[in-house]
């Protein structure tokens, strides 16, 4: 599932944006993320994060979205900061794939 929702943090003078998913990351809801992606280029917020911290389970197919994601904001002069939970599967496709040698993250504890 795939919500979005708009948040302060202090010391940001502007509101940030949020794209939350939860359950899976693959084929079959990577459209609805697109889509949410492209929505957020249009909308006057600088920092959109992508909340993958309920995620469960993603592939390849996933990851190359979160990947195009990042280009697609950043093309808007947008930044997008990737946050996820330590021993989940978005950090192990970090590690195997170093997206976050290019991708801001935030690494949340598994607790």
């Amino acid at each position: 599932m795939i919500s979005s929702s708009t948040f302060k943090i202090l010391d940001q003078p502007l509101d940030s944006y949020c794209i939350s998913i939860s359950g899976t990351l693959t084929g079959e809801n990577l459209n609805d993320l697109r889509q949410e992606v492209i929505r957020s280029v249009g909308l006057p917020y600088d920092i959109v994060y992508i909340d993958t911290k309920d995620v469960l389970d993603t592939d390849l197919s996933g990851i190359n979205e979160l990947i195009h994601s990042h280009y697609q904001l950043s093309n808007a002069s947008k930044q997008l900061i990737l946050v996820y939970k330590a021993n989940s599967a978005i950090e192990k496709w970090a590690e195997t794939t170093g997206f976050d040698k290019f991708i801001t993250t935030a690494t949340l504890p598994n607790s």
